[in-house]
C-alpha cells in the first residue's frame, strides 16, 4: 500500500463508486478529500467523479 492510500481515520475510508459520492453530496472529491479513492480517479488527475 502506498503511503497516500493509507486510511488512518475509518470515517474517511474510501467511496465505493461514484453513485455513492454524488448521494453523498461529495462529489467531485479530491485526493486527500474524505471519501476519496484512486479507484475513482479514472484519468489520475487527482480529481474523482468529475
Amino acid at each position: 500500500m502506498r503511503v497516500d492510500q493509507a486510511v488512518t481515520d475509518p470515517s474517511e475510508r474510501a467511496l465505493p463508486n461514484c453513485d455513492a459520492a454524488r448521494a453523498a453530496g461529495l462529489a467531485p472529491v479530491r485526493r486527500g478529500d474524505p471519501g476519496y479513492g484512486p479507484h475513482l480517479d479514472r484519468d489520475g488527475d487527482g480529481i474523482a467523479c468529475e
